[in-house]
């Protein structure tokens, strides 16, 4: 019976984990705080010493943003954004697991097992972040004992990495709608404007508001500025121009 009960107990918490990747904090910076948790959930979960985390922070999907459990992670992980070479930055780039049993017989990641040997880590495995085709960046388990990953806990860790990269696609899509909203807002108060300008012409000159609204768009064109920038300084009184003579 304690055994299905701490079965269920372990059961919850990856749940609870996967879940929790997903979720977006309103007023903080989601991207960081998703890979932030990553990490700690990774450390907490599977039998890993560090672990570092790394996603593309712009269109030319260089990987630059970085986080980590610890130092260690810290370390090994910028060691290989910097150098562009090793288990988290191949797995990115192929959009694959990585898996490195023992560091010290990598010959390709010489210079990082060297780090690694110091920091007292010798395997690494690496799950991408990715939906679908689209690959956002990758994870990097790191331990200290040599040897593969037993399949739960690349499944695991492959779980987690998807959860993420759900999360950081919320993320974007928030981000999306939120300059469209700033967009629709600015444009918005740009018509409003324009209107109270063209008000302001119309009642100043004694004429139509269209007319008024022809006047604005000549003098505009003749002073060759943006006509919102023209009613802007006509509603702020900062246009001589249309003043009553």
């Amino acid at each position: 019976m304690a055994e299905v009960d701490q079965s269920a107990e372990v059961d919850q918490s990856v749940l609870r984990a996967l879940l929790d990747l997903t979720d977006l904090e309103s007023g903080h910076d989601e991207t960081a705080a998703l890979l932030e948790r990553l990490v700690h959930r990774a450390v907490s979960l599977l039998p890993a010493a560090s672990c570092a985390v790394a996603a593309a922070a712009d269109e030319d999907g260089e990987l630059s943003l970085l986080r980590s459990s610890d130092g260690v992670g810290w370390r090994l992980g910028l060691a290989q954004l910097e150098n562009r070479s090793g288990p988290l930055v191949d797995c990115y780039r192929c959009g694959v697991p990585v898996q490195c049993p023992d560091m010290l017989s990598a010959p390709a990641w010489q210079q990082l097992a060297t780090a690694a040997s110091a920091a007292g880590i010798r395997a690494f495995s690496a799950v991408p972040l990715r939906r679908h085709d689209r690959v956002l960046g990758a994870a990097c388990v790191m331990r200290a004992d040599p040897g593969d990953d037993p399949p739960e806990e690349r499944a695991l860790a492959q779980a987690m990495a998807d959860s993420t990269a759900v999360g950081l696609l919320r993320a974007e899509a928030a981000r999306a709608d939120g300059r469209a909203i700033d967009r629709w807002r600015s444009a918005l108060g740009r018509q409003i404007t324009i209107d109270q300008a063209r008000g302001i012409v119309a009642q100043r000159h004694g004429i139509t508001v269209d007319a008024a609204a022809r006047l604005l768009e000549q003098q505009a064109e003749t002073q060759g500025v943006d006509p919102g920038d023209l009613a802007e300084r006509i509603v702020q009184g900062l246009a001589p121009w249309h003043r009553a003579k």
